[in-house]
Formats: structure tokens, C-alpha cells, sequence
């Protein structure tokens, strides 16, 4: 009687084996399928890093002149001044355009 109550363990236990060793398997090819993707797309954004390096990203910075003379501190002032007026313009255009979907809003909600 005991060798049949043995048998059944040990069959089960290697059937429990046997499933859990095709999980495992089937997670490593998984895990291993999404590493390699990973590495691709890794590639591909390095290449596209390496394209983008020579691409300036905003406009080309001003040298720092202190004994600059007045003509060019003129200059200077007048492009800060463009581009806060350019600012200003951008908010007002932004709040004009909320104020109007805030209206909408608000006659929707009656």
C-alpha cells in the first residue's frame, strides 16, 4: 500500500515539475523576446540621438559683454523687449481664447 501512495507522490511531483518547468520556460522565451525588442528600440533611439546632436534646440546664445558699448546694449535691449511684447501678445491671445471656452462653458451649463 505504501509503494502506491509513494508512486502517486512521486509521479505528481514530477508532473508538478514538468508544468512548472514549461511556465518557466515559456516566461524566459518571453522575457528574452522583450529584451531583444527593447535593445532594437534602444538602437533606434540612439541613432536618432546621434541625428538630432548637430541640431541647434533654441537660438544660438549671446556672449555676456560687459564693457560692451551702447549701441550694442541698445540692441540687446531692444530684442528683450521684443520678446517680452511677443510674450505679452502669446497671453493675451491665450486668455482671450480661455475666456471665450469659459463662456461656452458657462452657457452650456445653464
Amino acid at each position: 500500500m505504501w509503494f502506491w501512495i509513494w508512486f502517486v507522490l512521486v509521479v505528481a511531483a514530477l508532473a508538478g515539475a514538468v508544468l512548472l518547468a514549461r511556465s518557466l520556460w515559456r516566461r524566459l522565451r518571453r522575457t528574452a523576446r522583450t529584451g531583444g525588442e527593447a535593445l532594437a528600440t534602444l538602437e533606434r533611439f540612439a541613432e536618432r540621438v546621434e541625428a538630432l546632436e548637430g541640431v541647434p534646440v533654441g537660438p544660438e546664445p549671446r556672449g555676456v559683454d560687459v564693457f560692451a558699448d551702447a549701441a550694442a546694449r541698445h540692441d540687446l535691449a531692444e530684442l528683450v523687449a521684443d520678446r517680452r511684447a511677443q510674450r505679452r501678445s502669446r497671453r493675451r491671445a491665450r486668455y482671450a481664447a480661455d475666456a471665450d471656452r469659459y463662456e461656452t462653458w458657462r452657457t452650456i451649463d445653464l
